[in-house]
């Protein structure tokens, strides 16, 4: 059998808009989908509805399960009877105001110095947060008044002439 060559022209740009030709092929959808298009999922909580991406739905289903386990070990730990109701009534409020975005493991050693002490484990971890945005914002605005902090320009801090006399 002989093999044959078959010859294919070029076709220009002008040529495809005069024949009405386009790249895309027939079967490929309209549009590619953008971040906003994207597939979204109605839900409904507390009788307010609302939609969430893919995404979303997946670190809200990761929280949920979360959140169950840690009710179970509370479940669990109650139904044992070794817990003591102030301290169930302790670890029942973190859970409640934290849910599952706190794991027990990362709380500070400090936060359970004054746990130790008397303080409730809610109110020791909230003042805890407390001191560690206050020393945030603190650093935040030291850095903001300070002039040719080492790793800058020295361009200094974009105050105007009248916030830099105010500040200064």
């Amino acid at each position: 059998m002989e093999e044959t060559e078959i010859g294919v022209e070029e076709v220009t740009p002008a040529e495809q808009s005069e024949w009405g030709l386009d790249d895309t092929p027939d079967n490929a959808p309209d549009a590619p989908q953008t971040a906003a298009e994207e597939e979204k999922f109605r839900l409904k909580h507390l009788g307010e509805e609302f939609k969430v991406t893919r995404e979303e739905m997946t670190a809200l289903a990761q929280k949920g399960r979360d959140y169950d386990r840690i009710r179970e070990r509370l479940h669990s730990l109650e139904t044992m009877g070794g817990a003591q109701p102030a301290v169930m009534r302790e670890v029942h409020d973190f859970i409640s105001e934290y849910g599952s975005t706190v794991d027990p493991r990362n709380i500070p050693a400090e936060v359970w110095r004054e746990v130790r002490a008397g303080s409730p484990l809610l109110t020791a971890y909230q003042r805890y947060e407390n001191n560690r945005l206050r020393d945030e914002i603190r650093n935040e605005v030291n850095r903001a008044r300070s002039f040719g902090v080492k790793g800058t320009s020295g361009a200094g801090t974009g105050f105007g002439a009248i916030e830099s006399d105010w500040y200064n």
